[in-house]
Parts: structure tokens; sequence; C-alpha cells
């Protein structure tokens, strides 16, 4: 009994002692690796691209200014009542992040809204193109640059605006 446990202990610490030298003796992971490329750490960071120069896209509603990130509605019925509430109560919606006023939330519009999911998804752009912009417009908008951690966030330089689907009367 004895010597299997003798046995059984020196095969654990024989295991141990390999991990430990295992673990010490293989690359972190700020190194390079062998093999896989030819360019060291600064001419990694040489091929970034900058992120002002960085592309992304946006889609959603339109609404004064704003990108109402959301799908698209399914029926023209979803879509109207939308429209609706945002035609009429915007500035409501836009603020309601910070606005918690117990008497105003018995209103219909804020229980819509506060039935929306994504709940205050709003981006803010400047639309510099030419592309005529009417509330309630499903847009794609591609950007240059990061979005801002605001609220409402905002995008960097638009760069492309196209309209997706035109608001349905």
């Amino acid at each position: 009994m004895k010597k299997i446990l003798f046995i059984f202990l020196s095969g654990l610490i024989l295991l141990t002692f390999l991990g430990v030298v295992t673990f010490v003796m293989l690359p972190s992971s700020n190194q390079s690796s062998s093999g896989t490329s030819n360019l060291n750490e600064k001419d990694n960071q040489d091929h970034e691209i900058p992120l002002s120069e960085q592309e992304g896209t946006l889609q959603g509603y339109y609404f004064n200014g704003y990108i109402d990130m959301r799908d698209s509605f399914e029926s023209f019925e979803e879509e109207s009542e939308y429209i609706y509430y945002m035609s009429h109560h915007f500035d409501y919606y836009r603020n309601q992040a910070f606005d918690h006023d117990t008497d105003e939330s018995k209103e219909d519009h804020a229980k819509y809204f506060s039935q929306l999911d994504p709940l205050n998804a709003l981006v803010s752009f400047r639309n510099k193109t030419k592309v005529d912009l009417q509330n309630g417009d499903y847009i794609k908008v591609t950007f240059k640059g990061g979005i801002m951690e605001s609220y409402p966030a905002q995008i960097g330089e638009v760069v492309e605006v196209e309209v997706i689907g035109r608001k349905k009367e």
C-alpha cells in the first residue's frame, strides 16, 4: 500500500513540475510568435488603421438629425404607430433616459415608448451629403471614426447616407 501511495505522489509531483516548467517556458502573449509572421510588434502597429479612418455603418429610422437604431418594422401598422409617436413626442423619447416624471409616465406616448426594444438607441449625426432625409425614413449611414460615448451617441464624419425605405404614408 505504501508503495502504491509513493508511486502516486511521485507521479503527481512530476506532473506538477512539468506543468510549472511548461508554463514558465511558454512565450507570453506579448511576444511575437515564431514562424507565423515576419513582422515585429512595431511593424504590426504601423499597419493598424487609425480610429479616424475606420468605417462603420448604422441602420435605423431617421428623426430630426438622429438615427433610432432598430430593425425595420414588419407591418405597416407597427411602422405607422411608431412614426406617429416619434413625430408627435420625439423630445420626450430623446429625453426619457433622464426624465423620470411620474405624472407623465401615465401618458399614452410614455407607455408606448417604454415597450420599444431597444429603448433609446439614438445616435446623432450631421448629414453633409446631398441626400434629402425626411422624418421616418429608414436609412443606412456609413461613417468614419468612432462613436462618441455620450447621450445621445454621436458618430464621426458621415461618408454616405442611403435611404433604404421612405416613410410610408
